[in-house]
């Protein structure tokens, strides 16, 4: 019985999920971020990556650049955003990270 408790206060304790704040029982992150890359291309495609991560212990997905730009088809870049969901009740946490590419 301590073993699972050990195990329960671990969890509680361990590392950040996708920048999740501790400050409470329960959190929900939204973020946008999001820069241009060069203003003379245009954006006619989009491309999506994503990773995810569960209980801040198993992680899987590639949210990289290149994979978001292999989805879309696109070789010049025009901007990039990332969005960034998740969520932190008590033990339960779940976080996505998503690198969105526009271009041609």
């Amino acid at each position: 019985m301590k073993g699972l408790g050990l195990l329960l206060s671990l969890l509680l304790l361990s590392g950040c999920v996708a920048g999740l704040p501790k400050s409470g029982p329960a959190v929900v992150e939204l973020v946008t971020q999001g820069e241009t890359a060069n203003n003379g291309v245009g954006s006619t495609k989009r491309g999506m990556a994503c990773a995810q991560s569960i209980l801040g212990l198993v992680a899987f997905g590639d949210a990289s650049v290149a994979a978001a730009k292999r989805q879309g088809g696109i070789t010049n870049v025009s901007s990039m955003s990332r969005e960034i969901t998740g969520f932190n009740v008590y033990f339960l946490r779940y976080a996505k990270s998503c690198t969105i590419i526009n271009g041609t």
